[in-house]
């Protein structure tokens, strides 16, 4: 894990954070009783939970394995 990671899975890796940050940009009004949609919560829970996969994918991939 000490090598370099790949410049795809740089990308990968900054692609999940995105989607981790938008669905937190959008679940952070139901922690203040802000009343959503359940749709859009479930949407948001499911970009979180692939931003999370990304970036953990992204992290353990390495040059020259």
């Amino acid at each position: 894990m000490a090598s370099p990671t790949p410049g795809f899975f740089k990308k990968i890796k900054i692609a999940g954070k995105v989607l981790m940050a938008g669905s937190g940009a959008i679940l952070a009004p139901a922690v203040a009783d802000v009343h959503m949609p359940g749709v859009l919560m479930e949407i948001a829970k499911g970009l979180f939970i692939a931003g999370s996969v990304m970036v953990a994918v992204a992290a353990v991939a390495v040059e020259g394995e």
